[in-house]
């Protein structure tokens, strides 16, 4: 989550305003944490989840393609939260 995209949610949920437009650091770590455990709660789900067995040639290979899937989408989250 980046500084802009804090202060935007904070406009828009009206406390920016209470604090002054003052951008707190603490805010800013706060938000990056609770970015970090939901980023780590969906890779859970997606390392959890069980992609069923094809039982043809054409099922395995949807199967090993939505796997392939789900492990591009885990990196690519596991990658925001190195920005």
């Amino acid at each position: 989550m980046t500084r802009d995209e804090i202060i935007k949610m904070a406009n828009e949920a009206g406390e920016a305003e209470e604090m002054g437009v003052v951008f707190h650091p603490v805010m800013e770590r706060f938000a990056a944490l609770v970015a970090e455990v939901e980023r780590e709660a969906i890779i859970a789900l997606i390392e959890a989840y069980e992609v069923p067995v094809g039982n043809s040639p054409a099922g395995e290979m949807a199967a090993e393609l939505t796997m392939d899937t789900l492990r591009d989408l885990r990196d690519a989250i596991r990658a925001r939260g190195e920005k």
